[in-house]
Formats: C-alpha cells, sequence, structure tokens
C-alpha cells in the first residue's frame, strides 16, 4: 500500500479531535502545576509556566484562563503597573467572558495599590482608579464586586478631598490667603462631606478671617459648632 494510502486511512479512522483532546489534557495538567507553584509563592515559575501554556497550546482553555492568572501574579508580586496592563488585557480581549468584570475590577485594584498613602505626595493615580471601577460598573451592572468598588470608591474619593485640604493648609500657613480660601471653596464644592470636617472648617474660618469676610466667617462657626456637637 502507497504512504499516500496509509495516511488517509489514518485520518478516516482517527477522530480529529485527537490530537486537540490530547493538547487540552496537556494544557490541564501544565495548568494544574503552575497553580500549585502559585500557591506555593514560587511566582516566578508559575509565571514561566503560565506564558508556556499561552504559547504552547494557544487554542486551549487554559491559555485564557493563564492570561489571567499572569495578572494576578503580578498583582501577587506588587508589580502593580504590569498587572494593571495584563488585567486590562483580559478584559480587551475578553469582554463578555466571565472573568471580565473580575479582571476590570482588578486593573482598578492595581491603580489603587500604586496610589501612595500619604496626602503630601502625588495622587493623580486617584482619577484613573475612579475611572476604571466606574467602568467597571458601567459594563458590568449587578457584578458581584460591587459593594467592594463603592467602598473603596469612598476612600479614594476622601483622599482625593485630604489632599485638597492639604493644599489649603499650606497656602494658609504661607499667607497666601486668597489662594487658601479657593481651595477650601473647592474642597466643600467638590467634596461636601468636609463640611462637617473640623479640621477643613478651622482653614475656612481662619481663612475667612483674614480676608475680613464676615458672613463666611459666621458661616463657618456654625458650621463647626455643628460639627463639634454632633
Amino acid at each position: 500500500m502507497k504512504l499516500s494510502s496509509v495516511l488517509v486511512l489514518f485520518f478516516l479512522l482517527v477522530p480529529p479531535q485527537f490530537g486537540f483532546a490530547e493538547d487540552s489534557q496537556k494544557a490541564e495538567t501544565a495548568f494544574n502545576f503552575a497553580s500549585k507553584l502559585q500557591k506555593s509563592s514560587r511566582y516566578e515559575e508559575a509565571l514561566v509556566e503560565y506564558q508556556t501554556i499561552e504559547t504552547n497550546y494557544p487554542y486551549s482553555k487554559y491559555a485564557k484562563l493563564s492570561k489571567l492568572r499572569i495578572a494576578d501574579v503580578h498583582f501577587l508580586m506588587k508589580n502593580y503597573i504590569q498587572a494593571n496592563y495584563q488585567y486590562k488585557y483580559f478584559h480587551e480581549l475578553y469582554p463578555r467572558d466571565e472573568n471580565s468584570d473580575y479582571a476590570l475590577f482588578r486593573a482598578g485594584l492595581s491603580q489603587y495599590k500604586q496610589m501612595p498613602k500619604a496626602v503630601d505626595r502625588d495622587i493623580s493615580m486617584a482619577a484613573d482608579v475612579l475611572k476604571t471601577w466606574r467602568e467597571t460598573l458601567v459594563k458590568h451592572p449587578g457584578t458581584k464586586y460591587t459593594q467592594e468598588i463603592l467602598k473603596l470608591q469612598q476612600e479614594v474619593i476622601k483622599k482625593m478631598g485630604r489632599k485638597e485640604l492639604y493644599i489649603a493648609r499650606f497656602y494658609q500657613k504661607q499667607k497666601r490667603c486668597i489662594s487658601a480660601q479657593k481651595r477650601i471653596k473647592k474642597l466643600f464644592r467638590q467634596y461636601p462631606t468636609f463640611l462637617s470636617d473640623p479640621k477643613a472648617l478651622k482653614v475656612a474660618i481662619e481663612c475667612a478671617k483674614q480676608l475680613d469676610d464676615e458672613p463666611a466667617e459666621q458661616k463657618y462657626k456654625g458650621l463647626l459648632k455643628k460639627a463639634e456637637s454632633a
């Protein structure tokens, strides 16, 4: 029998799914091994394994899962810039995947982790964090991460308000009362919860006093009295 006839007979007898099934099994084994490495905090080795699965089994479901795990491992390693990139990349590739809301939520969390704790440092990342989480809630209404997002959003917003207060106090100490008052007004306008914050109100009172703004001074004194008695 000719070789060509033998090949034809082979493909007729062997199901076309045979090779795919074998690859899927190998991918699953490799994925389980990578998961064990990850759980053992052997992150660098886990990354290599997940990347190998992506390369060797690109059509397997484990290739997609490995993409997400790569982001998770970077997050665990505190490589938040790379984690953010990988999570957003996953979401762009699979916007309707069952894990797409998780990916976008974690992208925002990766940005959140990059924010400094002290308000005297650059917290411009805060705007990006809020943007990513707003996108998460819009694109994935009803996501199970909603409550966690809303809670963290309030923390970020409060920090942004404390930043404005920090700048206002700085101007006040420099005797730049007009600039300080502008910041205080911006603070109360954008973050109205600070209208019951004694520290913010004391700065507002001092600014009004230095600028001979009697109505504003009395207004803020009234709010301060109410805040301190609450």
